[in-house]
C-alpha cells in the first residue's frame, strides 16, 4: 500500500514538565510511504529511508503488535519527503507511526478516525512520557493525519485551522537527551504558573489570529518571541536566527527549524 503523508513540525509551544498546555502545528512537508503487511510467527518490521529513527520505529511495532496481538511482519519504506532539507525528526516519526497504524487497519478491512490513530498511538508510546511531551507528540500525529494545521491540547480541545497552508521550513539542527532546568519547586508555583500560562496564552493568541485570517506563519513569527523566551528558560536552547525556532518533537528532543519563505 502506498501513501501520502503530511510531516509536521510544532511551531509555537514549549512542552513544561507537569503542565498540558495546547501547541500549534502545521505541516511542513508531504512524504511518500510504502507499507506492506505479512503474516508471520514472531512480529518483527523491516524499513529503509526513515531518516535516523529506525529504533524508535522498531519499538512502536513490537508494542503495538504485542498490544494487538497481532503475528505479522511490516515493511516500511519511505519512498520521498518533498522538502528543503531533511525533515524534522519528531514530526517524521508522528507521521510514519500514524501512517502505518492506518495502513493496518486497512489491511484488515478497517476505517479508521484521527482521533483513533492518535489515541491507540499514545497507548503504545506515551504510558511513561510526561503528559506536556505527550501532548506534543500527539499534537504532530494529530496534525499528520488530518493534513492540517492544527491546535491541540488534547483529543477534545483541538481545532482544525481549515483552508489554511502549512509552512515551509529547514531543519539545521537537533538537540536529544535534554531535562528542564526549572520545576515547579525550583521556581515557586507563582511563577512556574505564569511561565506555563505565559506559553499557553501565546498559542492560543495566535490560533485566534490565524481562525481570524492571518497565515500561520504570519501568526508565527509575531508570537515567536514568547516560543523562545520560554525554550531558553526552560531548555537553554537559542535559536540561531530570527526566522529559526527550537520544535518540539521526540520526548526531550527539539528539531531546530527555520522558517522558508
Amino acid at each position: 500500500m502506498r501513501f501520502k503523508s503530511v510531516v509536521p513540525a510544532i511551531l509555537l509551544g514549549i512542552p513544561i514538565p507537569e503542565s498540558e498546555n495546547p501547541f500549534l502545528v502545521a505541516p511542513v512537508a508531504e512524504a511518500i510511504v510504502d507499507v506492506e503487511f505479512q503474516r508471520c510467527p514472531s512480529p518483527r518490521i523491516s524499513y529503509e529511508g526513515v531518516g535516523g529513527i529506525e529504533g524508535l520505529i522498531q519499538s512502536f511495532w513490537l508494542k503495538l503488535s504485542k498490544g494487538l496481538g497481532l503475528s505479522l511482519c511490516s515493511t516500511l519504506k519511505l519512498l520521498e519527503v518533498e522538502t528543503p532539507s531533511k525533515p524534522p525528526r519528531g514530526g517524521l516519526y508522528a507521521s510514519l507511526t500514524a501512517t502505518l497504524l492506518y495502513a493496518l487497519h486497512r489491511f484488515h478491512g478497517d476505517t479508521v478516525g484521527v482521533l483513533d490513530i492518535v489515541e491507540t498511538s499514545s497507548l503504545v508510546d506515551l504510558a511513561d512520557v510526561d503528559r506536556s511531551w505527550g501532548i506534543a507528540v500527539e499534537a504532530l500525529r494529530y496534525s499528520a493525519v488530518a493534513g492540517k494545521p492544527v491546535a491541540y491540547r488534547g483529543p477534545l480541545e483541538v481545532y482544525e485551522f481549515e483552508g489554511r497552508r502549512g509552512v515551509r521550513v529547514e531543519v539545521l539542527d537537533y538537540a536529544g537527551n535534554l531535562r528542564s532546568l526549572v520545576s515547579r519547586d525550583s521556581l515557586g508555583s507563582s511563577v512556574y504558573g505564569a511561565l506555563v500560562h505565559l506559553m499557553g496564552e501565546a498559542v492560543l493568541e495566535a490560533s485566534m489570529r490565524i481562525r481570524d485570517g492571518a497565515e500561520v506563519r504570519e501568526a508565527v513569527e509575531t508570537l515567536k518571541p514568547i516560543h523562545d523566551a520560554v525554550a531558553l528558560a526552560v531548555y537553554g536552547l537559542k535559536p540561531r536566527g530570527e526566522k529559526c525556532l527550537w520544535s518540539p518533537g521526540l520526548p526531550w528532543s527539539f528539531d531546530e527549524v527555520c522558517i522558508v519563505e
